[in-house]
């Protein structure tokens, strides 16, 4: 195991971790935090698919996708950065980003 202080210290990782050829197993902060160029041009393998790093880090593409789901009748809310008042049921608000896997809230 190779411990580091911070995100940005791990680029320099690289070529080391290339020559012990070893695997990525990627988790949401790592995605987050690294960024997306650095993502695409590390020669590393990763345990899964790099080309859903876009949809990761785009709520946007993410939001499209989900369009997609929507056309057999899956309702969907419209994304808002604060609720709203005219909201006259029971919501699940997840935060955007890496601080989106900390948990969900149910607002009152």
């Amino acid at each position: 195991m190779i411990g580091i202080e911070k995100y940005s210290d791990f680029m320099g990782l690289v070529p080391e971790l290339e020559t012990r050829k070893i695997i990525i197993v990627p988790h949401g902060s790592f995605v987050a935090y690294l960024s997306l160029d650095d993502h695409k041009k590390m020669r590393i393998p990763y345990f899964g698919n790099k080309a859903v790093l876009d949809w990761e880090a785009s709520r946007e593409l993410q939001r499209d996708w989900l369009l997609l789901l929507a056309r057999p009748g899956l309702k969907l809310a419209a994304p808002s950065s604060r609720p709203a008042p005219e909201i006259d049921r029971p919501v699940i608000v997840k935060l955007y980003g890496a601080q989106g896997g900390k948990g969900y809230m149910f607002p009152a």
